[in-house]
């Protein structure tokens, strides 16, 4: 039995994990939950609170909608609009509709986002759609390809 985890296996030798970042590793395999540890930055990455034994994820929210191309242009060309916006610290509890309701009827002051924070012109299309309109995707990253994986709206990010 091989005592190194999967994210040891698939960084390089000369990129050692952090005791951060092993130590949320070592907890996501326990949950079975795959990681591929990015060498972006360690600061606002998720990490595994050891007193709640909880696992914060940081993650990438990606609001995409299609646009007409131009107008009295062609009707088949069509273009996308993204607003991108990074939440920390979501609990692995967290459901996708409960995450998705905070950027849809965002609240002053919220527990993941606040008001302030978001475009508004930006949010308005998705806000206006409704949870129920809208298609949650997750990427997946498979043999040097990355995937989409259709998610649920009432489903749990575990």
């Amino acid at each position: 039995m091989n005592s190194m985890n999967e994210c040891e296996e698939r960084i390089p030798n000369d990129h050692p994990l952090t005791r951060k970042q092993h130590y949320l590793c070592s907890n996501a395999n326990r949950r079975r939950i795959w990681l591929t540890i990015s060498r972006d930055k360690e600061e606002g990455a998720s990490r595994h609170e050891q007193f709640s034994d909880t696992i914060f994820w940081t993650i990438r929210l990606i609001f995409r909608r299609e646009v007409k191309a131009s107008e009295g242009g062609d009707e088949k060309e069509r273009n996308t609009v993204d607003y991108i916006y990074t939440a920390n610290n979501i609990p692995e509890s967290i459901a996708v509709a409960t995450l998705l309701k905070q950027f849809l009827k965002p609240k002053k002051i919220g527990p993941v986002v606040n008001r302030d924070e978001l475009d508004a012109d930006k949010m308005l299309p998705f806000q206006e759609a409704g949870i129920d309109n809208l298609l949650v995707y997750m990427p997946v990253p498979m043999e040097d390809k990355q995937r989409l994986l259709f998610i649920r709206n009432g489903s749990a990010f575990h």
